[in-house]
């Protein structure tokens, strides 16, 4: 929805009836615009509040990569940790995160992994990949958390 602009009176010209209604119908117009977005709410739940309702602006999202091998050969049953310092992002409790793997190779064995999440709090995310097939890989970590504001 366009919010149709009005244009200022000229100097000394009188304010009349339909100059008033077009500015209270332009500010009620942009009043329910604001409101509807700000209106929006989302639910999150963490093991230290069992879900709270907030409106979606004062959620906290993260989204993040990191390489976390490239070009290394590695055999069935290795592993490889990935961390992620979230410190400074403003995190009242430790958000919920989800880790997905990315092969920026063209490896099959960077293919055949698995993503395993050790501890996620409020100031750090520590995993690591397992890798299933031996062989040279290239894979990166992929990371979203979503969680109360401070």
């Amino acid at each position: 929805m366009t919010v149709s602009r009005i244009s200022p009176p000229n100097i000394g010209q009188p304010i009349d009836v339909p100059y008033l209604y077009d500015m209270a119908t332009a500010i009620n117009n942009l009043a329910d615009q604001i409101d509807d977005s700000s209106a929006k709410a989302t639910t999150i739940y963490s093991r230290e509040e069992l879900g709270r309702d907030l409106r979606t602006s004062d959620a906290k999202f993260y989204a993040n990569f990191v390489d976390v091998v490239s070009g290394v050969t590695k055999s069935a049953g290795d592993t490889e940790p990935f961390s992620f310092n979230i410190s400074e992002k403003g995190f009242r409790y430790a958000p919920i995160v989800t880790a997905t793997a990315l092969n920026t190779g063209s490896s099959t064995a960077s293919n055949d992994v698995t993503v395993v999440l050790q501890s996620v709090t409020n100031s750090a995310i520590n995993g690591f990949v397992r890798f299933n097939s031996p062989g040279r890989v290239d894979v990166a970590i992929n990371v979203i958390a979503i969680g109360l504001s401070r």
